[in-house]
């Protein structure tokens, strides 16, 4: 019954899935918000971004086969992911007129991608993949 799954993140279509992933949130993260109504999120909000980068990170540790890889590889996507975060933060506050950039949200970002690293071991346990 989880084959189909298993197929999935072990095949090619999830270096795909990532990339359109990661350009819908680089969009998301981008698009001014004037003329939406905006509601203070406040925990809501850093749950919404730990989400968003926990699900980042799994797919991506999938998508570059992280589990047939040496820890160089874990540290380099937590690294990026991060500093992916902090750019997006940056970019918001100079040049997103109706956005600012939030340090809770980097660590709300962070501890996504903690816990993301946690959800990767135990998907790769889960669905049994060849190391």
């Amino acid at each position: 019954m989880l084959q189909p799954i298993k197929n999935l993140l072990e095949g090619s279509l999830i270096k795909y899935i990532a990339a359109a992933l990661q350009l819908a949130v680089t969009v998301i993260m981008l698009i001014p918000t004037s003329g939406i109504t905006y509601i203070n999120f406040s925990q809501s909000d850093k749950l919404l971004h730990s989400g968003i980068y926990l699900i980042l990170f799994v797919v991506w540790a999938f998508a570059l086969k992280l589990d047939r890889k040496g820890g160089m590889f874990l540290w380099l996507l937590v690294g990026l992911l991060t500093f992916y975060g902090i750019v997006i933060e940056l970019i918001q506050e100079k040049w997103i007129a109706t956005r600012t950039a939030d340090v809770w949200d980097v660590m709300a970002n962070s501890a996504g991608i903690v816990i993301g690293i946690i959800v990767f071991y135990k998907l790769k346990r889960r669905f049994r993949f060849k190391t």
